[in-house]
């Protein structure tokens, strides 16, 4: 599987990771994931999602990663982090989240998990 969804009640995180190559089925998939999830995640919520293991992402995912940050959106995500090691393998996270978040959500980039994990403890 290119992704796993996880939620952490606790720390009202919401983690995605990405992992080998991720095709558009892979992301459409994630896309119900995230979906079917989201009855449980609390307004207010962090989303960490870690590109470290990715291979590939096809241009085309876009289009459901920005469902992705529609859903998240909605659900009233405060901050988001992301973990982005090689910047070739962004496809534009930063554009598409001017369109898909409101614009009090805060978010970060970082280069490794150490990092993602100090911005959510900020």
């Amino acid at each position: 599987m290119g992704f796993s969804v996880e939620l952490n009640l606790p720390r009202r995180l919401l983690k995605m990771s990405y992992t080998q190559d991720v095709g558009m089925e892979e992301a459409s998939r994630c896309v119900e994931a995230v979906r079917v999830i989201m009855a449980d995640v609390p307004p207010g919520f962090r989303l960490l999602t870690d590109f470290t293991r990715l291979e590939s992402m096809d241009t085309s995912c876009s289009i459901y990663m920005e469902q992705i940050m529609d859903l998240c959106d909605k659900q009233g995500v405060a901050l988001v982090v992301r973990v982005v090691a090689d910047s070739q393998k962004d496809i534009g996270f930063n554009i598409m989240s001017v369109f898909h978040y409101a614009r009090d959500v805060s978010i970060v980039t970082c280069g490794n998990l150490e990092e993602a994990e100090k911005a959510l403890a900020d």
